[in-house]
């Protein structure tokens, strides 16, 4: 089957209800798709016709992980979103990154290969044991730039960017994991759906604004009523909690029929 080329123009997008409808059409039942596409768009429009060099920086200045960046970028791809020209430089500055990383964790030092003489300068102290390049660049002193004195790639690095997102991907592992591990949560969560004949007065600890709230709204799902102005994060886990309760419940009480 042939794919569909969906062609838009960021000036033509005027309102922020257009926007978003256009992002629940493109990544229905993830917001945090969503907010990718959207913070992606709004560079492409303040960037006044001009390509954007670089997309991975927005991980940074938005907040969320470079796994669900590449997620949505590949269905941008896919849709002809994001041209071949800017897909191939993606591509390469990707494959650049992962290969760079890989050397890092299988390349090893030890007291006897790495001096205290040589270690001193880049780690400020000699090693007592055997370390991967990659731990050493996980540490805070430790720059990517200065690593490479001890053990530079075969072939140089030119692209700076590559450089500056292995450092910065060594640096924050444990916590981009624990983003990931959140947003998989919440896509997770995303499509629990709520039973309709659900009583918000039953769900323990919930404050009444939030029971009255839900009660009008008559949500479908987790994501619908996570999405709804004045429920809490604190709430969406009382309502989980409450779903898992009376599941547990039921499977009990068909056991004991």
């Amino acid at each position: 089957m042939p794919g569909t080329k969906i062609e838009f123009s960021c000036n033509k997008i005027a309102r922020n209800k257009d926007l978003d409808e256009l992002a629940a059409l493109l990544f229905p039942g993830s917001r945090d798709q969503q907010k990718v596409f959207l913070a992606i768009f709004i560079e492409l429009k303040y960037a006044k016709g001009q390509c954007i060099p670089y997309l991975t920086p927005l991980c940074e200045k938005y907040d969320f992980t470079p796994r669900i960046l590449e997620t949505v970028r590949s269905k941008m791809r896919r849709l002809g979103l994001v041209d071949d020209a800017r897909w191939a430089a993606f591509s390469r500055k990707r494959d650049a990154i992962e290969r760079e990383t890989a050397r890092l964790k299988s390349t090893w030092v030890n007291p006897r290969t790495l001096p205290a003489e040589a270690a001193r300068p880049v780690l400020g102290q000699p090693i007592e044991r055997e370390y991967s390049l990659h731990e050493l660049l996980r540490r805070p002193n430790v720059s990517y730039r200065s690593l490479s004195s001890i053990s530079a790639p075969v072939e140089e690095i030119q692209d700076e960017m590559v450089k500056e997102q292995v450092e910065i991907q060594a640096k924050y592992q444990g916590y981009i994991a624990r983003q990931q591990d959140e947003v998989d949560r919440r896509e997770g969560q995303e499509s629990v759906s709520l039973p309709a004949d659900l009583d918000y007065a039953d769900v323990r600890g919930l404050s009444t604004e939030a029971r009255q709230t839900l009660s009008r709204q008559r949500p479908e799902t987790v994501g619908q009523a996570a999405r709804i102005s004045g429920i809490t994060p604190a709430a969406i886990s009382l309502l989980l909690v409450h779903l898992r309760r009376t599941k547990k419940q039921g499977s009990q009480q068909k056991k004991s029929a």
